[in-house]
């Protein structure tokens, strides 16, 4: 095998990658401390104009995903994830959760939606689902 040649990993045996997507580093930096902590490997996008780029580059195991952004919400990009068959599990994020949130955003194939700040015991468990 030459230098230049990269091995992949089997998924089943390296660290599973999880995508923080929010437009504030404050959320971000939270919920990457957390989950690093965890032994995850975390990477992140501040600009949801770049989201589609980056699952395509990282192939994430789970997204953490903000609802309200600009100038593309989170609805939108879970919507244009699942039109294009990506199954990858998503958790939608807000400081602003209602009813006809959370059910909208379950139709449209998120695992599950959070509220900010953060319940980090909420978050455990949805990692255990998830994983």
């Amino acid at each position: 095998m030459e230098k230049s040649e990269k091995t992949k990993i089997p998924k089943k045996i390296r660290k599973k990658t999880i995508l923080v997507v929010d437009d504030e580093y404050v959320v971000v930096d939270v919920l990457k401390t957390f989950l690093s902590e965890k032994n995850y490997r975390v990477v992140y996008e501040l600009d949801p104009t770049n989201v589609e780029s980056v699952i395509e580059k990282e192939s994430p195991d789970l997204i953490f995903l903000d609802n309200r952004m600009y100038p593309v919400t989170g609805k939108e990009l879970l919507r244009k994830i699942r039109i294009q068959g990506n199954t990858v599990p998503v958790i939608m994020m807000s400081a602003y959760k209602t009813r006809d949130g959370i059910f909208e955003m379950k139709q449209l194939g998120a695992v599950d939606y959070i509220a900010k700040p953060f319940d980090f015991k909420k978050i455990s468990k949805l990692l255990s689902r998830c994983f």
